[in-house]
This record gives structure tokens, C-alpha cells and sequence, in this order.
């Protein structure tokens, strides 16, 4: 066999806070072969999956790849397993988001002896072989859940390995992308890899050729069915994203176009706001001439002249003839 475990048992914590996750659990996988290790939610997926690519030491248990037994006390021979054996693709991206989706696919091939050019021309054959021809100078911003999923498989399979390893590899993805996606690994395996997927959907499980269910006890035995896997996949809500299109099209056009899609969907709505806007003005336009017509009617007031000043001369006569005026008036009285 080609990659083959052979009672493996991993716990965590100590005295009566340790929890097994993993209790004497065995597989064998032949070349060529895509499998799925299924189990509900915190069965020990992921942890197996750790120690599968030599990130984390069991506590007991043997594995074996290409004929070779991995010492799990040795970093260098778990290192070389992760470089040059394994692609492996997690449930998160994982994607330097400063960085185009060519600069991401060759942050792996740092410490390889090639040179720049065939560098990228390896990255262009990786994202032509998932379908993503174009897309290296995008961000991961700038692309579509299903897309940047597609990117993470590109990135597994820059440095040409023997297995592919996918953790939950469609958890973040929507019900519709589940199966194309999985269509693409289907793909991937009759190429020539050597495919293993942890998942508890039976989606993603029945598109492989045999199941291997994980358990904490030690009588666990293959099954051909999916029906005691655990939670089916959840139906996720459509990304709030413009889609962007796929194969050559451009992510900027389609985000384009959608804001476009936007602003037509906005201007009835506009006309309707403007529509009562134009009717008060309208409104306070007939007022103002209704005021206007009226004020017209109204016949003017007239006012009475101002008397013009008197000169000097005329105030000095005017006094003097008070004067006399009162004169006469004091000797009728003594009269």
C-alpha cells in the first residue's frame, strides 16, 4: 500500500482533563486511489490530518509511506513529506492577501533551484489545470469563495506530489459550488493523484471511490456507504461579492457590471423620489402667480403729499400774524 496508518491514537491534555481524540485507527490507500475518511464534527479529523502531513506526533501507531516508515521525532524527513509527497488543502485559504495569486502559488517553491521563468510557467500549468487560465495577476480580494478554493488546489499541486490531502475542502464554499468543485478533484485523481478527503458531508463523500470512517474505538470497520457520516453540509448564503467571471473573463468587469446592474435597478426608485419634489414646486410656483394676481386686483392707496417746508420769510409772517391774532383777542377780552 501506499500510504498506510496502522493504529494511531492521539489524546490531549493531562489527568483527568485528557480526551482521546483518536483511538487505534488504521487505513490503507493504494496509488491512484481517492478515498474519504468521514466522521461528524470534532471526531479527530483534523488532528489526523496533522499527522498525516508530520505536523503533530501520536502518541502511538506507526505510518508508512511509499514502503518508507516515518519517524515522527526526525523534522527533517517530515519536512521533506510535506514538500515533496504532499499537496494539502485546508478549509481556509490561507492566501497572502497583499500578494497576486501568481505570488502566492510561488511562495512554496522558495527553496527550489529553478529559475524565475520556470517557476512561473509551472504556476501558469497549475491554474490552467484548475481551470482558473488568467486569474495570476488578481488578489485573492478580487475573487469568487469557489475561486480562490480552485487557487488553494492550484497551490497543492505546484510541487508536483504524489497525495492530496483536503480538509473540509468545501466548508466554505455555497451549495452549488460543492459539486463542481468536487467534479475538479474527481479530475485531479484520474491525472494521477492520490487523493484523500476528510469531510463529514455525504456530498463530498460519495463523490470518492471508497469511505473510511473515523472513530474513537478500535472496531471500526469500512463501509461503502455514506448513511452514518454525521452533519450534511450547511446551505451557505450567496457571497455578497459581484460573481466574477471564470476561465478568462475579468473580476473587475463583472463587479462593473454589477454596480451598473445597481444603478439601473436604482433610477426608477430616483424618478419616483424627484416625481413629489417637482409637484410642490409646481405647487409654490401657482401660489406665487395666485398672489401676484390678486395683489394686481387690489386698487393702490393713495397717499397724501408731504407740505413742502416754509422759508425763513414765510415762518417769520406766519409768527407775526399769531401774534396780532392774539393781540386782538386779549382786548375783546378787557372789552
Amino acid at each position: 500500500m501506499a500510504f498506510e496508518l496502522t493504529k494511531i491514537s492521539k489524546a490531549f491534555g493531562v489527568k483527568e482533563r485528557r480526551r482521546r481524540v483518536l483511538r487505534n485507527f488504521s487505513m490503507q490507500v493504494a496509488d491512484g486511489e481517492m478515498v474519504a475518511i468521514v466522521g461528524k464534527k470534532s471526531s479527530g479529523k483534523s488532528t489526523l490530518m496533522n499527522i498525516m502531513t508530520g505536523l503533530l506526533r501520536p502518541d502511538s501507531g506507526t505510518m508508512v509511506v511509499d514502503g518508507r516508515k516515518i519517524n515522527f521525532w526526525n523534522p527533517i524527513q517530515t519536512s521533506m513529506l510535506r514538500s515533496r509527497k504532499i499537496g494539502l488543502v485546508t478549509r481556509d485559504a490561507l492566501l497572502v492577501q497583499d500578494l497576486t495569486i501568481y505570488e502566492n502559488l510561488l511562495l512554496p517553491m522558495g527553496h527550489r533551484f529553478m529559475t524565475g521563468r520556470n517557476k512561473l510557467r509551472r504556476a501558469k500549468e497549475a491554474l490552467r489545470s484548475v481551470g482558473m487560465k488568467g486569474f495570476g495577476k488578481y488578489y485573492p480580494g478580487e475573487l469568487e469563495d469557489f475561486e480562490i478554493q480552485k487557487v488553494c488546489l492550484a497551490r497543492a499541486i505546484m510541487m508536483h506530489p504524489k497525495y492530496l490531502i483536503l480538509d473540509e475542502p468545501t466548508g466554505n464554499l455555497q451549495s452549488a459550488d460543492v459539486d463542481r468543485y468536487m467534479d475538479l478533484v474527481e479530475i485531479l485523481n484520474s491525472s494521477g493523484y492520490t487523493v484523500i478527503v476528510l469531510t463529514h458531508s455525504r456530498r463530498v463523500a460519495n463523490h470518492c471511490q471508497r469511505l473510511i470512517p473515523i472513530a474513537a474505538t478500535a472496531d471500526a470497520k469500512e463501509s461503502a456507504k455514506a448513511e452514518d457520516i454525521g452533519d450534511e453540509e450547511p446551505e451557505r448564503a450567496p457571497s455578497a461579492r459581484p460573481a466574477a467571471s471564470t476561465g478568462t473573463g475579468s473580476a473587475t468587469a463583472a463587479r462593473a457590471a454589477a454596480e451598473d446592474d445597481v444603478r439601473i435597478a436604482a433610477a426608477p426608485a430616483a424618478a419616483a423620489s424627484a416625481a413629489p419634489k417637482k409637484a410642490s414646486g409646481t405647487t409654490a410656483k401657482a401660489k406665487s402667480a395666485k398672489a401676484g394676481a390678486k395683489s394686481a386686483k387690489t386698487p393702490a392707496k393713495k397717499t397724501a403729499a408731504k407740505p413742502a417746508e416754509p422759508t425763513a420769510e414765510q415762518a417769520e409772517e406766519a409768527r407775526a400774524r399769531r401774534y396780532e391774532q392774539g393781540a386782538d383777542n386779549e382786548e375783546e377780552d378787557y372789552e
